[in-house]
């Protein structure tokens, strides 16, 4: 496929993707959690919907954003209804991309009240962010860190020019790459504090589960297809946007080490819904070294995703689910949101000249 055909073709999916989220704004502004909306102004800010990116904006402030900074759907729910899972393991995920969309739309009031709320979860020792809060008692959880809500808070943080934060953070996501017990096996996603990288996850297999094996660890013995790999490609972009920021080849190793992991999964990996996060990662390495294995590897998950998208513009997250009839309404907006705002990001990686 030429560089010309899957850039028009990207175009079209965003557009088409667009059209599906309008035509449902009605039934989206009935649900009220926090999960349906926090990619939203994220989205709005890389499309160019300004109006829309102010409906947002207002939506979070007023109906989620609590007086401590957290995104709630009220004062002692978090929200993710159909996942309760996600929350439960990586509690500050969605303030990371809410604060992000939020600080590019110029929403600077919501966050200076949000990015303080997330910036306690750093922890001082490793960089990390801890990924579990106490609603009751409105206490973060010192025990464990992981990459997720790292990469997440790290998202807020550079968009905000935290940038001295930002760095301790990238710091801990490549010391879990560097410091995996067994890396042509695993990757462990969680920090134990006092322990080191936390190994005891092999208790089910149930992505849904809060204590699902997946949810810690991506498995190189396990059929790809079934794999969480946004945990590989969220630090493969978010460590490419330090090295283009500190000029130090330690983030751009780290980045390719995520990288050379997961290519060490199936070929299941290239069919996997969790892994647009690899496609925005390779890209974003692609515009800072033009390697073409990072190239291929962005255009070969893009083309797939393009392949998969069904006529109404929209995605069947194939890890939980097996339908569209089956899947939930909020699982299918989180997916359009996160999928256009992912190919906008990726159409100008793959354009800009690296250096």
């Amino acid at each position: 496929m030429h560089d010309g055909d899957i850039k028009e073709r990207t175009k079209r999916s965003i557009t088409l993707g667009m059209e599906w989220l309008l035509s449902q704004e009605q039934q989206i502004s009935k649900i009220s959690d926090f999960a349906a909306h926090y990619k939203a102004p994220y989205l709005m800010a890389v499309t160019g919907q300004r109006e829309r990116a102010a409906h947002y904006a207002k939506l979070l402030e007023k109906s989620y954003l609590r007086e401590d900074g957290d995104f709630r759907m009220s004062a002692e729910v978090k929200g993710w209804q159909h996942m309760p899972a996600s929350p439960g393991n990586r509690y500050i995920y969605g303030n990371g991309w809410a604060i992000a969309g939020l600080q590019k739309i110029g929403a600077y009031g919501a966050v200076a009240k949000a990015l303080p709320f997330i910036q306690k979860f750093q922890d001082p020792k490793t960089g990390g962010f801890c990924s579990r809060y106490d609603i009751a008692t409105k206490k973060v959880d010192p025990s464990r860190m992981d990459t997720s809500c790292t990469c997440s808070a790290l998202l807020a943080l550079l968009t905000c020019g935290r940038f001295e934060a930002a760095v301790i953070a990238g710091d801990f996501l490549v010391r879990m790459i560097e410091d995996q017990p067994q890396p042509d096996k695993y990757f462990f996603t969680t920090y134990e504090a006092g322990k080191g990288i936390f190994t005891d996850v092999f208790h089910n297999e149930d992505a849904t589960a809060f204590n699902s094996r997946k949810h810690y660890c991506v498995s190189t013995e396990k059929d790809a297809l079934y794999e969480i790999v946004w945990f590989l490609g969220m630090p493969m972009k978010l460590l490419g946007n330090l090295y283009d920021l500190t000029g130090d080849q330690k983030y751009l190793q780290a980045a390719d080490a995520y990288f050379q992991f997961f290519n060490k999964l199936s070929e299941g990996r290239w069919h996997n819904n969790s892994g647009t996060k690899i496609m925005w990662g390779a890209a974003e390495l692609y515009a800072l070294t033009g390697r073409e294995d990072y190239r291929a590897a962005a255009e070969r998950y893009l083309t797939w995703l393009l392949d998969s998208q069904h006529e109404v513009g929209v995605w069947v997250h194939s890890l939980w689910y097996k339908s569209l009839a089956e899947q939930p309404f909020q699982a299918t907006l989180d997916l359009v949101q996160e999928y256009i705002s992912e190919f906008s990001d990726v159409l100008y990686s793959l354009s800009r000249i690296h250096n």
